[in-house]
Order: structure tokens, then sequence, then C-alpha cells
């Protein structure tokens, strides 16, 4: 008897690698869901916030933009007071900085009406000239193609930024563009809580096996009138099974209900288009 191995020592060892292992895929599966949840999320708040730049340049009046000379003079317009309302009144309604106008005008990306206040530190008085437009920003006069980009740096600090062009609708010429701007920090603050969700629901996973080795490691030590200990290895594994097949549920019907929503958006975006025709048309 003397000569055998310890089984103490050995079920401490195999406990100490088991629990180890359990760490290093944890590791490894919430680094690769956090990451994946972030993407996801970084393409819908993409795509909602384009979304949103598209929106409220359907509801442009072309006559009062045709108005506007973007310069220091359109302060006292009419047509300006009124789209200046416009987007302010839009901003309260949506979770973004800032919206804003721009116009190409003399080979210069200039602003117009916008949604911030007069003594907001982003504020920019009519006719005031970007001096550090994207590339995307001067394409979209050309292309007159809606884009989200970002994060960048300009004069004003760092954001993320959707911009969708004004057309007229005789020329098809783009008149302006509307201008979205969510501030960096903030927008990576929103993946982080999306990376932190995706860590906490993968959590009771390794709890659980951890849980289950710590019973069966310990159980001889307990008294024999608890017999649902000798289900410990069950009890752990089904325990495991449920949860993974709850987070796997919760996680698809996530995804389905985005993609009815984005199918619902699709389809109110078509209506939307044939009411706006019809408008123009008039």
């Amino acid at each position: 008897m003397t000569g055998m191995p310890s089984h103490a020592g050995m079920s401490r060892r195999v406990y100490r690698v088991a629990l180890a292992c359990i760490a290093l895929l944890f590791v490894v599966c919430a680094y690769t869901t956090a990451h994946w949840r972030a993407a996801i999320a970084d393409r819908a708040l993409r795509e909602a916030l384009l979304n949103q730049a598209r929106s409220i340049a359907q509801t442009i009046d072309v006559g009062q933009a045709r108005a506007l000379t973007f310069t220091a003079a359109d302060a006292d317009l009419p047509a300006f007071q009124r789209l200046r309302a416009h987007l302010a009144n839009y901003h309260t309604v949506i979770d973004c900085r800032g919206i804003y106008i721009l116009a190409l005008r003399d080979g210069e990306l200039v602003f117009g009406p916008e949604s911030y206040a007069p003594d907001d530190p982003q504020a920019s008085p009519p006719g005031t000239i970007y001096l550090e437009p994207s590339a995307q920003d001067w394409a979209i006069f050309q292309t007159a193609r809606a884009f989200t980009g970002g994060p960048w740096d300009d004069e004003y600090g760092t954001f993320v930024s959707a911009l969708a062009p004004v057309l007229d609708p005789r020329s098809g010429q783009v008149l302006m563009a509307i201008g979205l701007d969510i501030e960096a920090t903030t927008w990576q603050a929103t993946l982080n809580r999306e990376r932190l969700k995706a860590v906490l629901a993968l959590l009771p996973l390794p709890l659980i096996l951890c849980g289950g080795l710590w019973v069966v490691r310990r159980r001889d030590r307990w008294p024999r009138s608890q017999r649902w200990l000798r289900y410990a290895e069950t009890i752990t594994i089904a325990a495991f099974g449920l949860t993974l097949t709850l987070i796997v549920a919760l996680t698809l019907h996530e995804a389905q209900a985005r993609a009815r929503q984005e199918a619902f958006r699709h389809l109110a975006d078509m209506h939307a288009a044939l009411v706006l025709d019809a408008f123009n048309d008039l």
C-alpha cells in the first residue's frame, strides 16, 4: 500500500489543471464573443446613423435649400431659421452630438444651418469654412452617395459621422449634405458596453464548471446521506447545457429581431420614397 501513488495529490493536480483549462477557454471565448458582439453593434450603429441622416435629408424643403447662400448673410433669412429649427427639433429625438448642413461653395466646404445652440463650442456661424474635411466629405458632392465614416479627427474633435445628400429633384445635383456626428468617446463607450454584455453572458458557464469540479473534489468529505452528490457530474453537465442553450436561444432571438427591424425599415423607406416623389412632382 505504501508504494501506491497519492490519490489526493493526483486529484489536486487534476483539479488545478482543469481550472486552468476552464479559465483559458473562458478567456478565449469571451474575447472572441466580445469582439464579434462589438462588430455587430458597430455595424448596427453606423447603419442607424446613416438612416437618420437619409431621413433628415428627405425632409428638407428643396425651395428652402435653394434660398441659402451659405454665407453670414443667411443668419437673417427665414429659410435659414426654419431649417435651423427643423434640425434642432429633430436632434431632440435622436441620439447624436449634433446635426449640420454642408455645401460646396467656391471650392470650399462651408457650414449652413445646424442643430447646435449658438453658445455650443461646436457651433459654426453660417458660411464658416470646414477646415479639415475628410475625403468622403468631398466625394459626396460628386457621387451623391450617403456614407458613414470615422472615427476621424477635425478641428472640432473626433467623431463618427454620417452624411446624406439633398438632391435637386429636377437636375439630380447635390444641393447640400446633411451631417450627423457622434463623439468617438461616446461611440467607444457604447461598443465597450456591448463587449461587457458578451462577457457577462458567458460568465455563468465557467462558474458552473468550476462549481461542479469543486463539488466532485470535495464530496468524499461530506456526509453519505447527501445522495445527490453521486450525480454531481450529471447535474453539472445538465446545468452547463441548459445555460448554453439559453444563451444561444437569446442570441438567435436578438438576431431575428434585428433582421425583422431591418426589413421593416426597408419597407418603410420604400413607401416614404413614393410619398416624397409625389410631393416633388407637385
